[in-house]
Order: C-alpha cells, then structure tokens, then sequence
C-alpha cells in the first residue's frame, strides 16, 4: 500500500522537476502534508512552490485521497457524487471554502467554475473540498479556496464513516 501512494506523490515531484528542465525553473519546493485519515483513507495535500526567479513564483496545489487498503488513489465519484451543475451553482452563489473548512469571505471576486476538478481533499472535519488551479476560481492574492462537496445530497458513507 505505501509503496503505490509513493509512488504516486513521486510522480509529482517528477513532473514539477521534468518542468525545471524544460523551462530553465531556478528551484522547485514540494511540501505534503496529511489533511486527515482514517483506518479507510489517507488524504494528502502537495503544494509545489516553483521558483522562476526575479520574485516569480508559482504554486502548484494537488490533493489525493487514497485507499489504504490498496493504495490507490480513490476517485472522487466514488465519495460523493457532484455534477457540473452543483460546482457552477456554488461559485454562482459565491459559497467557496478554504481547505480548513474555513469560509472564503471575497464573495464579489468569485469567478464561476465550469468542470469538476480532479484534485481534491478531505480536511480535519470530514469535508471533502475540491480543489482548483491558482487563479481559477478567485484572484491569486486571495489564496486558493475549493467548493465544498458536502452540502452535495448524496455522499457515501464507507470510507467517510
């Protein structure tokens, strides 16, 4: 099992150093940290701080919420099930939310979401937050909120329980 969900944060690392060859990157910092488990999952937050010299930095954020039994990463559909309509109906009526459950409060600065994101968490509170590129959802100086799923009718209970 350890070694799959290695192997998978590995691979980010792999690709944040393959985009420092390529695009001439001073440094590329990786930081995870685990955003909860339990004796089902283990939910890993990786952020990327990529160094382009001159004060340009950019930030990479992926979240994965793996399977312990086979240390795989466990699809979202499988969690919760969330359409594009849902996602678009939370930015619409600007309900955003930090990683840590706390609420994003520069509701006027939301842009509307139009997909899914693959990348996602489960926080400290059993919330699982998707999570979007920088500057996708709101202004990259306002950090990087998700969409909260859990306000979503159907979330299954096995690996939340």
């Amino acid at each position: 099992m350890d070694n799959a969900i290695n192997n998978s944060i590995m691979n980010k690392v792999n690709m944040a150093l393959g985009k420092t060859a390529e695009e001439g990157i001073i440094k590329v910092k990786m930081d995870s940290i685990v955003t909860s488990e339990n004796d089902k999952y283990i939910s890993v937050l990786s952020l990327i701080t990529v160094d382009k010299g001159g004060n340009t930095q950019e930030y990479i954020e992926y979240g994965d919420v793996y399977d312990k039994a086979n240390g795989q990463r466990i699809p979202l559909n499988l969690l919760a099930d969330v359409d594009v309509d849902f996602v678009a109906n939370k930015t619409f009526y600007r309900d955003l939310t930090y990683p840590n459950g706390e609420k994003y409060k520069n509701r006027d600065l939301i842009k509307e979401a139009d997909r899914i994101s693959d990348d996602y968490i489960i926080n400290a509170k059993g919330q699982i937050i998707l999570l979007y590129a920088n500057k996708e959802l709101v202004p990259a100086k306002y950090g990087r909120p998700g969409i909260n799923v859990n306000k979503c009718s159907k979330i299954n209970p096995y690996f939340l329980a």
